[in-house]
């Protein structure tokens, strides 16, 4: 571990009952950036301030923080309106490309609130009593990536719309199972996200075959990332590399304790198969 600033890729690994965020760096080096007697978790860096948003316990509640790139300046944004859903560990949310803003969700609003914490009002509410779990921003074209579920993550709704709430595209809808991990493409044309194929509904949202999909709005067809992934073991939270050759996404076993290691797929290889970049590892972000 080193203190070597400027993480290429960041990722959250378990220490005793803390998540912790940590950073590779370009010569490999890993860096720790959130203290590990806190509970921190979901980074995403925004390239134009080179800050670091995440997730953060504050006593019984979950707050948004941001950072520097190196961990330094740690602030807490949200305040009397705090993260909230059904499950902690499925929430994301998602930076305004220039990073003056972050959306983010609290049951079945999402609110927008300005970097510096100021300012946070709703953006977009639920009609049918739903929760909103996720969340992300194009960067180029101002779509809006949303998913929804009901209080135990299933029924789930992925659809995009524009910034003024106009629908665009309905990714998934009316499938039994888990769904989640979305990622824009550069300019919105295509949406990475998980599916558990087996359409389980588990009462403690346990998954048992959840692959990688590529929607193609163009064409408004999902394809399966081939990952090669063994049976019996989960592909979730994908996010493409910076020129979006490569995915970068978890892979852990069925079982509820089996340890999450990050893997990378090469789409310009075509005998490519998932390999492992880093072990006892989750929740990867990679932003140039």
């Amino acid at each position: 571990t080193t203190s070597t600033p400027n993480a290429i890729y960041n990722f959250v690994r378990k220490i005793v009952d803390n998540n912790v965020i940590f950073g590779v760096d370009d010569d490999e080096n890993l860096v720790q950036l959130t203290e590990s007697d806190k509970n921190s978790w979901r980074p995403r860096k925004n390239t134009e301030t080179n800050k670091i948003a995440y997730l953060q316990s504050v006593g019984a509640q979950t707050h948004l923080f941001i950072m520097n790139e190196d961990g330094s300046d740690k602030q807490q944004l949200t305040g009397s309106i705090s993260v909230n859903g059904f499950n902690f560990d499925e929430i994301d949310f998602a930076w305004e490309p220039n990073g003056g803003s972050i959306l983010f969700p609290s049951f079945g609003t999402i609110y927008r609130i300005n970097s510096d914490g100021t300012g946070a009002t709703p953006f977009y509410t639920t009609t049918d009593g739903s929760f909103v779990t996720e969340v992300d921003w194009s960067e180029f074209n101002d779509r809006i990536a949303v998913k929804t579920n009901n209080n135990l993550g299933y029924d789930v709704r992925i659809f995009t719309m524009t910034f003024d709430g106009s629908p665009v595209d309905v990714v998934l809808d009316g499938v039994d199972g888990a769904a989640g991990g979305l990622n824009f493409s550069l300019d919105g044309s295509k949406l990475l996200y998980a599916y558990d194929i087996s359409g389980s509904e588990l009462p403690n949202y346990r998954q048992l075959d959840t692959r990688l999909f590529l929607y193609d709005s163009d064409t408004n067809t999902s394809t399966m990332v081939n990952t090669n992934v063994t049976v019996g073991f989960l592909n979730l939270d994908p996010r493409f590399s910076p020129n979006e050759d490569k995915i970068i996404y978890t892979q852990k076993g069925r079982s509820l304790g089996a340890q999450k290691k990050i893997f990378i797929y090469d789409f310009s290889d075509s005998d490519s198969n998932g390999e492992q970049l880093i072990g006892n590892s989750f929740m990867p972000d990679w932003e140039d």
